[in-house]
């Protein structure tokens, strides 16, 4: 029965997202109703498939990495909380972006990419080295986050003001944006999360022990410590991705526990 619903649920998820990527071409300043954007798909129009279907792509990816990089941080911080912001991702994705972005102005799409995500690792990076014997520590880990992306966010909004003139195309970025996007940014952030999903779903089982207490883990000889870091470094690649794909981006905790 419950296989049985599994399969109901995935399939309805499945044709909302090719419904929302058919939507989602047709929006541009040529608009296209739903029939012309299929049309246009099969017969592989310029419009569609150099401009529109890699920008969906992108957003795919990005939707794909920051859902499951929060739902590992939840799993392994144990708060319903926590997420991309909570270690230190969007701020040092953000404030990476931004620094390049006032000091050479405009950059190539795929570039300011790789730069986000770059940022996105020595934010997080910087929490751990701050939270340093506590980075497995559920608690002080993501009270260190917090404190860092406030700093991290400080700092962009100091640049943001002291270059206001100049201030747009980042702001654009920092609000989350797949305007732009090519091919080429998907192919930049997509190895990395296929490698971070892969390694998840491998290791999945020892992930879900996660949710049992230290004392239980330690009785059946798990090493809470060591599967938390994992979790996190994963956690972190993904966040880091879709950062770099889409911007700034936040994700809605779940808030009902």
């Amino acid at each position: 029965m419950r296989h049985k619903r599994f399969v109901g649920v995935l399939v309805g998820l499945i044709l909302a997202l090719a419904l929302s990527a058919i939507i989602g071409m047709g929006v541009g300043a040529v608009m296209k109703p739903p029939g012309e954007v299929i049309t246009a798909f099969v017969t592989g129009e310029p419009l569609i498939w150099k401009y529109r279907a890699p920008r969906i792509l992108v957003g795919i990816c990005a939707g794909i990495a920051m859902a499951v990089s929060g739902c590992l941080l939840q799993s392994a911080l144990r708060n319903p909380l926590a997420a991309p912001d909570t270690v230190g991702i969007t701020s040092g994705g953000g404030l990476a972006a931004v620094a390049v972005l006032m000091g050479s102005g405009a950059l190539p799409a795929h570039l300011l990419t790789f730069i986000a995500f770059i940022g996105a690792l020595a934010g997080t990076g910087l929490v751990l080295l701050l939270a340093g014997r506590g980075a497995s520590d559920p608690v002080r880990l993501p009270l260190t986050g917090v404190a860092v992306s406030f700093g991290l966010g400080a700092i962009t909004e100091l640049l943001l003001v002291r270059a206001a003139p100049e201030a747009g195309a980042a702001m654009t970025w920092l609000k989350g944006s797949l305007y732009a996007r090519s091919l080429g940014d998907a192919t930049i952030v997509a190895p990395f999360i296929l490698l971070a999903l892969t390694v998840a779903m491998v290791v999945a089982k020892h992930l879900d022990m996660l949710a049992l207490d230290d004392s239980t883990m330690a009785g059946i000889g798990v090493s809470t410590k060591i599967w938390r870091l994992i979790a996190v470094a994963l956690a972190v690649i993904l966040g880091a991705a879709g950062v770099a794909a889409a911007g700034v981006v936040g994700l809605a905790p779940d808030s009902s526990s």
